[in-house]
């Protein structure tokens, strides 16, 4: 067995089963008042717009069309015409004043419990791609290795700002996920860890493995029902249309031939979908069954280099966490 060592792991023994962007969630607080008052003032003005736009919008339009049909009733171009534009017209307005009502209620349930979470961290390799898709609607370059707050609104999870770049729009809500906690029989196995060998550059790779905590047995379970539940839903939910075509051709007795290829792309491509899923499942289920991650620790030699820690689910050959930071796979959503 190896030697007993005072690691940077064991500084890793807090963390938090809440994430978002691949950081930890590091603080809760109340609003301020300037942040109030801001939120205010967007659910103020959403409702406005609902209102403007949405209501006398749509009713403007619709009614603008009616006039147009029943004027020029006696010309059927003129009538297309006036049904061509006001429908469109009609429809736009109404769902935009329909999103803007929905931003308003959303403000609403942020103003309504009144606190912000932070998501703090380095931002890491494995997160830098996701990162970089926020960073450039918020117009600010986004690298491996600089520090990062992501301010997100409890209630809603909207993005309110990352590192003072607010974001003015209401469409990124950066997912917010669940992981186990790191147990405390981690940071007891990674100072027990034995040395295996080197790397090219001479440094020493130590490695061993720990079991893993109920909580993280119970994140893979669920893990796995969402790897192959998921697709099915998805599935279910596109396939609706062409069954509803296919049952309006059957009852019609005009059974197109259409449909069917339609139904057949779609289930096709759904079921290649869903035996992924269920082979991720299985990966899954396995690597649960065997209840153990292997670990791995580089330690360098120069001065200049970063111990790095990793752990893999054995069974299931998946990274289960990289320097305390949880695998990109992993996470269950949550609100």
């Amino acid at each position: 067995m190896g030697t007993p060592r005072s690691i940077c792991y064991t500084d890793r023994m807090d963390a938090h089963p809440l994430w978002c962007l691949g950081f930890p969630l590091v603080e809760q607080r109340s609003f301020t008042i300037e942040e109030a008052a801001r939120l205010r003032l967007q659910r103020r003005n959403a409702y406005l717009f609902a209102v403007l736009v949405g209501l006398l919008g749509s009713v403007s339009s619709f009614s603008g069309m009616l006039a147009g049909l029943m004027v020029f009733r006696d010309n059927l171009g003129l009538c297309a015409l006036s049904f061509i534009a006001g429908m469109p017209l009609t429809a736009c307005c109404f769902f935009l004043g329909y999103r803007c009502l929905l931003h308003g209620n959303m403000a609403g349930r942020e103003l309504k419990q009144g606190t912000l979470q932070c998501f703090a961290g380095t931002v890491h390799v494995t997160h830098l791609m996701q990162l970089k898709k926020i960073g450039n609607a918020l117009k600010f370059p986004v690298n491996n290795g600089d520090p990062c707050e992501v301010w997100v609104y409890s209630a809603t999870g909207r993005l309110l700002h990352i590192s003072g770049h607010y974001y003015r729009g209401w469409e990124i809500a950066p997912p917010r996920y669940a992981t186990a906690a790191l147990p405390p029989s981690a940071a007891i196995a990674a100072e027990w860890l034995e040395e295996v060998g080197t790397t090219d550059t001479g440094d020493p790779v130590f490695a061993g493995t720990r079991e893993l905590s109920v909580e993280e047995l119970e994140e893979i379970r669920l893990a796995a029902n969402h790897a192959w539940w998921h697709p099915l839903q998805r599935l279910l939910g596109i396939a609706i249309l062409p069954e509803l075509l296919l049952i309006a051709a059957i009852v019609t007795r005009h059974p197109y031939q259409v449909h069917l290829w339609l139904l057949f792309i779609i289930y096709g491509l759904g079921a290649i979908t869903i035996l992924r899923g269920l082979a991720i499942a299985a990966r899954l289920t396995r690597g649960r069954r065997l209840g153990r991650v292997g670990m791995l620790r580089i330690e360098p030699t120069s001065p200049e280099g970063a111990e790095s820690t990793a752990e893999i689910l054995i069974g299931a050959n998946l990274f289960w966490s990289q320097d305390g930071r949880p695998a990109v796979w992993r996470g269950i959503p949550t609100v």
